[in-house]
């Protein structure tokens, strides 16, 4: 998947999911841990941001 939305420009880089982040609002999106191969970290994505690639 890659990641479009609230970031700088579109992500030309694949993104795995790690993990649904539980909401607490039924008016929300869902949100996701995701990560790259060629990042060390995790970020947090609304589900509106990602894109399947």
């Amino acid at each position: 998947m890659r990641l479009f939305g609230t970031f700088e420009r579109p992500s030309n880089t694949n993104f795995k999911v790690v993990r649904l982040i539980p909401g607490d609002r039924e008016d929300l999106p869902p949100a996701y841990r995701v990560k790259s191969a060629s990042e060390g970290h995790e970020r947090m994505v609304k589900e509106d941001e990602i894109r399947l690639a």
